[in-house]
């Protein structure tokens, strides 16, 4: 069954996600748009729907929220590599689990800064081959 926007609102709260309510508005917009192109000549990126990055989601034995995806990502990273990342890429790392997910193309996660909820940041899922 489809939640209601207020309902969906309730989640984000519940889960302690600030969403600007410019961007609310945008996701709730009749007239919505979900692909938009970040980079010329590169495939759009999908963004996710209010509905969407309220929808429980689990990576890697982690259930959180799509929007808190990265925390996920994040966390089995330093679990993988922990012994071998230094301090400033853990750091950088801490701040990117607590970056917000908005969508996605391919193996890329388009999400916000979380210092300012409103500069966009791709996240690669997969190290790009080189050769």
């Amino acid at each position: 069954m489809k939640k209601t926007t207020t309902e969906l609102k309730a989640i984000l709260e519940k889960e302690g996600v600030n969403i600007s309510t410019e961007y609310l508005d945008f996701l709730t917009n009749k007239n919505f748009q979900s692909s938009i192109a970040i980079f010329e000549d590169e495939d759009e990126f999908e963004l996710y729907s209010l509905d969407e990055i309220c929808q429980e989601i689990t990576i890697d034995g982690q259930t959180m929220i799509r929007i808190k995806q990265l925390a996920a990502y994040t966390k089995t990273i330093l679990e993988v590599n922990g012994d071998y990342t230094n301090a400033t890429e853990k750091n950088r790392l801490l701040e990117l689990s607590q970056c917000l997910s908005i969508g996605y193309e391919n193996t890329r996660v388009l999400y916000l800064d979380n210092d300012d909820n409103d500069t966009l940041h791709v996240f690669h899922l997969c190290r790009p081959e080189i050769g």
